[in-house]
């Protein structure tokens, strides 16, 4: 993997009976926020699953962060707002969770 390469950060959750909105919505917030607490988390998108596939399989919240590199993503995981994040959801939020981390090489001019 190239040194330039930046990672996506995929999570997604299968959210257990009785989440309500208002606490997916927290735990949304608390990864939107990362932005603003964590060095080189370059954007975060965080929300409820809209797709009608039925390959959708339950998987009903996803979180995709853009890390500057593999240094930025190693530096998140131990860090306090991760921490927080972690607790935050330990406590019944899931069922299944998913964590997929894609390495990609930014493009250049006319690239895709």
């Amino acid at each position: 993997m190239s040194e330039e390469a930046k990672i996506l950060h995929i999570v997604l959750f299968r959210t257990a009976g009785g989440v309500t909105e208002e606490r997916r919505e927290q735990v949304c917030a608390m990864f939107h926020a990362c932005r603003e607490e964590c060095e080189g988390v370059e954007w975060v998108a965080a929300g409820p699953n809209v797709s009608p596939s039925p390959s959708a399989a339950g998987w009903d919240l996803a979180v995709v962060m853009q890390f500057s590199g593999v240094g930025a993503r190693d530096a998140f995981l131990p860090h306090p707002a991760h921490r927080r994040i972690g607790e935050a959801t330990a406590a019944g939020f899931f069922e299944q969770l998913v964590v997929f981390d894609l390495p990609f090489a930014p493009a250049g001019p006319g690239g895709t």
